[in-house]
């Protein structure tokens, strides 16, 4: 019995991590993205791409 709830908690272990390790991934995606942006010829661009950079920043502790 033991063995079977080690086996069991390690699967879901495993999961875990892949699921940390895709988003992570989307966000290093997003923010690459958003990097893009700052270089904008449009101010309005450049603003936008700033305040959702910082968004992400302030909430990088709640998204991973």
């Amino acid at each position: 019995m033991r063995l079977i709830l080690i086996l069991v908690a390690k699967e879901e272990d495993e999961e875990e991590t892949e699921e940390s390790l895709a988003a992570g991934r989307f966000v290093e995606m997003f923010l690459r993205h958003l990097l893009q942006g700052i270089d904008a010829k449009e101010k309005n661009v450049r603003l936008r791409v700033c305040q959702l950079i910082a968004l992400a920043m302030n909430s990088l502790g709640e998204i991973e």
